[in-house]
């Protein structure tokens, strides 16, 4: 072993350095040996010595406590930031390399279709409701039938078109009533009559205990048939014993106001001239209450509700959960022609909607582009409920329900 090599061992055996690089004397020595080394075999040890004296400083740089904060340590790093002169591609915008965990909840969509008049039949909606859950690891579509098929309370109700025919004309109504097997996947046909229709009704929003319904009434106003536009929140209770009236006369149905559903402190300027009524729309992926004000008076001019929004947010009784995860910017980013959004309430998953298909996305504190699953949707497609259940035993539950009441 050479003299210069039994110094650096006996000086590391001393104990760490705790100096940033090495001594005078050292640092002297080595110059010493190299220019001895240089003198012998200039070509031949040229490259030997620069690498055994790099690799002296390295180690001993290696041992220091204060590498860190040291000279060689900040050239070190500005010298590895410059090792390559082509730019480096910036960070993508969302973390396409995160897998999803397993799904642990279920969601039951309502969809209404609006069908325009063509041929023989009449201006309609029908409706159909999927349920998305896990089977086999991935989530699927695990039923699909026509109808609402809405939790409520300990069992399902279901919601459909019900069309009544008197002598001369022809309603519409939306008929509710405890889901069994003995009406699965009930037949919704379009209206095809020559008779007049004198009472339509679509659903626009289902959830807990309340539906949101939209009526059209034709009445005679100065002799002659005018449409006269109405908009109601109801008490699932009341319409299981809804029957049609005698007079159409919707303001006297029951119905549930503003006032009952929030108290007498809300704001006299939301008792509208039709006293209680207002509806539940979606807007940006939430459910939101809107009043509706009308142009004209019963029986003397045709009467459009004009729908604003109001600043209350919707209880638990109406909406037990409305809560977006993800922005609507990462939204859109992920999918451009979004038009509405809705998430889990466990974070798991977020399902985008477009005027074409819904698309469920896995969600862990970002959204991941990554489809789970894609619904296609008609034209004039749109959604009236979603319903989740979260956890054992209650997706379980809702997945033989369901395959049992929609039909797979």
């Amino acid at each position: 072993m050479e003299p210069i090599d039994d110094e650096l061992k006996q000086g590391m055996a001393d104990g760490p350095l705790i100096r940033n690089g090495f001594s005078d004397a050292l640092k002297k020595r080595i110059g010493e040996r190299i220019e001895e080394q240089v003198g012998r075999k200039k070509k031949q040890w040229i490259p030997w010595c620069s690498g055994f004296s790099a690799a002296l400083i390295a180690v001993a740089l290696l041992l220091s406590l204060d590498w860190h904060s040291s000279p060689l340590a900040e050239l070190a790093a500005d010298v590895s930031s410059n090792e390559s002169m082509t730019p480096k591609s910036s960070l993508p915008l969302l973390n396409t390399t995160l897998k999803a965990d397993p799904v642990h909840s279920a969601v039951l969509i309502g969809l209404r279709k609006d069908h325009s008049p063509v041929g023989g039949n009449q201006e309609s909606s029908t409706y159909r409701t999927v349920l998305l859950a896990e089977e086999q690891g991935d989530l699927r579509k695990v039923a699909e039938g026509n109808g609402i098929l809405m939790p409520y309370k300990t069992e399902f109700i279901r919601i459909v078109p019900q069309n009544i025919q008197s002598v001369d004309a022809t309603y519409q109504k939306i008929a509710v009533s405890v889901a069994t097997e003995k009406n699965i996947n009930p037949v919704q046909e379009k209206v095809n009559s020559v008779k007049q229709v004198k009472l339509r009704e679509k659903l626009v929003f289902a959830g807990n205990q309340y539906l949101s319904v939209a009526q059209t009434v034709q009445q005679k106003d100065n002799s002659k048939d005018a449409a006269f536009d109405y908009v109601w929140v109801k008490d699932v209770e009341d319409l299981t014993k809804s029957k049609l009236p005698a007079a159409l006369a919707p303001e006297e149905e029951p119905h549930v106001s503003l006032s009952k559903l929030y108290g007498q402190s809300i704001s006299s300027d939301l008792q509208n001239e039709r006293g209680e009524s207002w509806t539940i729309t979606r807007k940006e992926g939430q459910w939101v209450p809107q009043v509706a004000s009308y142009t004209g008076a019963i029986g003397q001019s045709q009467t459009v509700a004009q729908l604003r929004e109001v600043p209350l947010k919707l209880p638990e009784s109406v909406v037990s959960y409305d809560k977006l995860s993800a922005n609507w910017s990462d939204i859109r980013r992920t999918k451009p022609d979004a038009v509405d959004a809705f998430s889990s309430p466990n974070g798991e998953m977020v399902g985008v909607v477009s005027e074409k298909d819904i698309v469920v996305y896995p969600f862990k504190s970002q959204l991941i582009p990554t489809p789970l699953l894609s619904v296609n949707l008609d034209a004039d497609e749109s959604i009236v409920m979603i319903q989740w259940a979260v956890d054992e035993p209650f997706v379980e539950l809702w997945k033989q329900r369901a395959k049992l009441l929609l039909g797979k």
